[in-house]
């Protein structure tokens, strides 16, 4: 029998399985933007430029952005009276806000009632208590002491400006030296320190009364309106400039650091003109700063006149406006101080909003201020160290007549409804918050 020896077959490799098709991942759909709501007048000033070089700011561009009869109507408010003003805002707002803006207009038109606080008249100085209080300070703080009182008691020098109005500056001295004495009494002196130099209110005014200041600046002047107005913050009055978002900055940094406010308006007297507040920002004496500041019948200080123009250009910085102009309204409104807006060859804008109102007084008081448009109550926040400026229809005049105004809410009474108020046309009052509800438009507040 034949052996065959057969060979092995090698193992035949499985049949490959169809792969499982790769699933597609899936679709992302780029977001959409929501659409860009269509600024109101209001909102084309408040609006922040985060500009590169060469851009235009973006409120500019958000007046390009508006349809061109809102922007006609908006640009065509350039008549020569504040009413016509309003007149196209608030046709504007009807047409844009509707209703809501015609059920608030007749209550926001209507008189601005406010009344002057019964203030009792301060108690004469016992001389025994002068002395009294002197015997405490430190030899220093009495040599600081008596160096202010001295300049306050220098007679006027007839080299200085302002000679036209010697006799009320002899006056306005022989109050500040009267404040002085009360400030120590009420033991006000030598005071809390200023937050950047850490040097108290009695060592800032020592200072002042002997520090080099630009050509026109008499630092006796300035001093006196210091001692006056740390010690009694209503004395601080805008006078007859739109300037009241500065004046009641003023009033609450006087109120509360009296010792930094006297450090600022130092800055601003002395030659270089310059100081740097907490926050950084750099306040600048105005180029316009002597504006009326000779006239006997403005009623802003030589302490007013460097610090409210420099602030409200701080304010138009911070916001990213314009340039304020400094200067006394004829019978133009649009001729006067305010923010001079650069579309627009000629037109100045009074005033400022909360918002940028807010951002000085984060740099003046270290507060954590915050501003707004609009209704609320914001006043009902205010007390001793915790002071509301409240922008307001301040129309005195009568019906149908726009007057903003900024007020300093300085506390709230819940049972008589009753808001204490400064008011930087150098008056203290109380008004109703009825009326205060009534006529807001926004507020600025820590």
């Amino acid at each position: 029998m034949d052996k065959r020896i057969t060979q092995p077959q090698a193992p035949q490799p499985a049949p490959k399985l169809p792969e499982p098709p790769k699933p597609e991942p899936p679709k992302v759909e780029a977001p959409k933007e929501a659409p860009k709501p269509e600024p109101k007048p209001a909102d084309l000033l408040a609006l922040e430029t985060e500009a590169k070089p060469d851009e235009p700011p973006a409120w500019q561009k958000a007046i390009a952005d508006l349809p061109e009869a809102g922007a006609g109507a908006f640009l065509a408010a350039t008549g020569p009276t504040l009413s016509s003003v309003v007149e196209q805002g608030a046709n504007w707002l009807k047409e844009k806000a509707g209703q809501l803006w015609e059920d608030h207009k007749p209550e926001f038109f209507k008189p601005f009632e406010i009344e002057r606080a019964a203030v009792p008249p301060a108690a004469p100085i016992d001389p025994k208590d002068v002395e009294a209080h002197l015997a405490q300070l430190t030899p220093e703080q009495r040599q600081q002491y008596d160096a202010v009182m001295a300049r306050l008691k220098e007679p006027e020098d007839p080299t200085q400006p302002c000679t036209e109005l010697s006799g009320k500056l002899q006056q306005r001295q022989e109050q500040a030296q009267v404040a002085l004495q009360r400030m120590l009494v009420e033991g006000k002196l030598p005071g809390p320190t200023d937050p950047v130099a850490g040097k108290t209110l009695l060592e800032n005014l020592q200072t002042l009364s002997s520090q080099p200041t630009a050509p026109g600046i008499d630092n006796k002047r300035v001093l006196t309106d210091v001692v006056l107005e740390t010690q009694n913050p209503a004395r601080i009055a805008q006078g007859s400039f739109n300037c009241c978002g500065a004046g009641s900055a003023e009033q609450v940094l006087a109120s509360q650091n009296p010792s930094e406010y006297a450090r600022i308006a130092s800055g601003l007297a002395s030659p270089e003109g310059k100081v740097t507040t907490q926050g950084g920002l750099v306040l600048e004496r105005h180029p316009q700063w002597d504006c009326a500041v000779n006239d006997a019948n403005n009623d802003r200080s030589l302490t007013g006149s460097l610090m409210m123009p420099a602030m409200m250009q701080a304010m138009n910085h911070l916001g990213n406006l314009g340039t304020y102009e400094n200067k006394q309204a004829g019978d133009n409104p649009f001729a006067g101080d305010g923010t001079k807006v650069p579309l627009i060859d000629g037109l100045v804008v009074p005033g400022v909003l909360p918002q940028n109102q807010a951002a000085l007084l984060r740099n003046l008081t270290g507060q954590p201020y915050e501003g707004e448009l609009g209704q609320g109550d914001a006043w009902k926040q205010a007390g001793p160290g915790h002071y509301v400026t409240l922008a307001v229809n301040y129309n005195t005049g009568g019906e149908n007549s726009p007057q903003p105004h900024y007020l300093v809410a300085t506390g709230y009474d819940p049972v008589t409804h009753k808001v204490s108020i400064l008011n930087p046309h150098g008056k203290v009052q109380v008004v109703d918050e009825a009326m205060l509800r009534d006529h807001m438009i926004g507020a600025t507040y820590p």
